[in-house]
């Protein structure tokens, strides 16, 4: 595995964790607050959002996205 596709891998498991969370978010609502890590469930969307713009933004700079794909 390259290092574009290891990027791609854990962006597709970013967009699965933001899934996760959003669906929390819905059944138990956006100020719930996890006994597991203590953070309520928009504090848990707005950080896999923001790992997944990390992962994006390493895959722009190491230019993995070129116009021709």
């Amino acid at each position: 595995m390259n290092e574009r596709e290891h990027l791609l891998q854990l962006a597709t498991e970013e967009c699965g964790e933001i899934i996760q969370a959003i669906s929390k978010a819905q059944r138990f609502g956006m100020s719930y607050i996890s006994p597991s890590n203590q953070k309520s469930n928009h504090d848990n969307i707005v950080q896999e959002f923001h790992d997944l713009l990390a992962l994006m933004e390493m895959l722009e700079e190491g230019y993995f996205f070129t116009p021709s794909e």
